[in-house]
């Protein structure tokens, strides 16, 4: 049962290092993104970064009729606890 646990909690560790690195490489590509786009690279619901957004918790431009989140804020994201 313990390596087990292990086992998981290493599998835990891989996949939240390749989704940091992945984070790291779409922020590299894009300047910014939309609040559906920044909230599926999140894993979160577009209604939540709205709020974020809203609070004040992310930097936000809008553009025309849309709201773009700069690519910066995918790095930080990960770093913030909301």
């Amino acid at each position: 049962m313990k390596e087990k646990l292990i086992e998981m909690i290493e599998i835990m560790r891989d996949l939240l290092d390749e989704f940091e690195r992945v984070v790291k490489e779409e922020a590299k590509e894009r300047e910014a993104y939309t609040i559906t786009e920044f909230a599926s690279l999140v894993g979160l619901h577009p209604q939540t970064i709205w709020k974020y957004v809203k609070q004040g918790k992310l930097a936000s431009t809008k553009l025309g009729n849309k709201i773009l989140i700069p690519a910066g804020e995918l790095k930080k994201f990960n770093k913030r606890a909301f």
